[in-house]
């Protein structure tokens, strides 16, 4: 299909005094260097300027599927709402990643669709589904936007990009190079549709009539005066000037530590650098701080950004009234249920309660008196008799013997008791003390088993003369 044809199709009912965008590497005369960033165009000098740059095989060129009534790529100056498009990243998943993008579309994707695409594109890496509708309102935004979370949802089994939702979203131009791999983007499937926005609510949870029902009774309550009192908002100020950003940043060193060790050096790099940015702004830090935050984060990386991408890639095009919640950012960087344990503020509720009820466990599992588990006194006292027979002389194979344990666990208790010495030189006087005064207390067997309690009254017996 001529690439002409494609972005007429998309752009098919835009107004000729809107805009779209091309995103690329364009020489500048002033600097004498290509820069990362977007130009744009009335509809025929878009495809016009987009035909030369599919001719020439340029490298990583996007463009915009929406379009804009000024040149600006934002989502208050989006006018016409064209198309949504699934990405997928499918080369991420253990399962699919020998595939090529041709054969994960027809074997696994295809049948799994509920509506027929109108463009099917090879990304070079990934698949681009793409659905074409009729020309829509900007005032649809919202419900485009949901539409947009759905399509993205039923289809994250094959890879599908959730950050990938934006009305903003631009994707690689066909004809242009993939410079990750040095592939062309090109389209393998194209169906004659004829679909309507209103076609996509199949999609969610309500259905149109419900909409409506329940806009006709909050209309009804607005008249009799039962409206719900609105929440007081929260002091924009006060807000700003809590630590939300700092705890979050913290929290993304500290992910970008983890993924780190598992080898995972692509695919959420450009989010998080410009949400450090973003939130950044948002908190009334300046451009050049929140721009420093970004490139301290990058230096962390295991295969980080150039500074130019940075400043250009992952800049913030306009600071919006709200800052991005717990669960969005969560959502938007994938942050698995077992990441969130090691960190502290992007956690979602649920797993805060699941962590709370883990502690509340481990804490009801401490002995009362001694304020640690059975386990953890055994190996207290293990390592007590490991540094009483040491200092008889004895070798460590033979106190391996005599404990009935490794000899490599006897070697670790020693650089162990080495580098805490205080705890078994001054401190263990004290906890033998206590321990005799409690040993003797009716509430203490409540709190430890009958086998432990054997234990520690033999281990208090054997130990007497060092209190001598």
């Amino acid at each position: 299909m001529e690439l002409s044809k494609f972005l007429a199709t998309i752009h098919h009912d835009t107004d000729i005094k809107c805009h779209a965008s091309l995103l690329g590497n364009w020489f500048d005369p002033n600097r004498c260097e290509s820069i990362f960033n977007d130009k744009y165009f009335n509809i025929d000098e878009f495809i016009d300027t987009a035909g030369n740059l599919s001719d020439i095989k340029m490298d990583d060129v996007y463009f915009s599927l929406n379009s804009f009534r000024k040149r600006h790529r934002t989502e208050s100056d989006v006018w016409h709402l064209n198309a949504f498009a699934i990405d997928y990243d499918f080369y991420k998943l253990k399962e699919y990643k020998n595939l090529s993008p041709d054969e994960m579309y027809i074997k696994h994707i295809q049948s799994s669709l509920k509506y027929e695409p109108t463009f099917v594109i090879d990304s070079g890496r990934g698949l681009y589904v793409i659905y074409v509708f009729k020309h829509c309102s900007r005032v649809r935004k919202k419900l485009y936007k949901e539409i947009y979370k759905r399509l993205i949802k039923s289809q994250e089994q094959f890879g599908a990009d959730q950050k990938a939702t934006l009305v903003t979203q631009v994707i690689r131009l066909p004809g242009t190079i993939n410079s990750r791999n040095m592939k062309l983007v090109e389209i393998i499937e194209s169906n004659e549709t004829n679909y309507d926005i209103l076609d996509f609510t199949g999609i969610l949870p309500f259905s149109i009539s419900e909409v409506n029902k329940c806009k006709a009774e909050e209309k009804t309550k607005r008249a009799e005066g039962k409206r719900d009192i609105p929440k007081e908002k929260h002091n924009k100020e006060s807000q700003k000037e809590c630590t939300y950003f700092d705890d979050v940043y913290q929290d993304l060193k500290k992910l970008v530590k983890i993924r780190n060790e598992k080898n995972e050096v692509e695919g959420y790099r450009e989010y998080m650098l410009f949400l450090v940015q973003y939130m950044g702004r948002y908190y009334k830090k300046s451009p050049a701080e929140a721009l420093s935050y970004a490139s301290k984060l990058n230096g962390m990386l295991k295969r980080p950004m150039t500074d130019k991408e940075v400043q250009t890639q992952c800049k913030p095009s306009k600071i919006c009234r709200g800052v991005m919640s717990i669960k969005t950012i969560i959502r938007k960087l994938e942050i698995t249920t077992e990441e969130q344990k090691h960190l502290d503020t992007l956690v979602t509720d649920e797993m805060k309660y699941e962590l709370q009820k883990q502690k509340k466990v481990a804490r009801r599992r401490k002995i009362k008196y001694l304020n640690r588990t059975e386990k953890e006194y055994q190996v207290f006292l293990r390592r007590d008799m490991v540094i009483k027979l040491k200092r008889k002389g004895w070798m460590n194979s033979k106190i391996a013997a005599e404990l009935k344990t490794s000899k490599q666990l006897v070697a670790c208790d020693l650089k162990y008791i080495k580098d805490n010495a205080y705890e078994f030189i001054k401190k263990i006087e004290d906890i033998m003390k206590e321990l005799y005064a409690f040993i003797n207390i009716d509430n203490f067997t409540r709190y430890v088993t009958q086998e432990f309690n054997k234990v520690l009254t033999k281990w208090l017996e054997i130990s007497e003369e060092r209190l001598e």
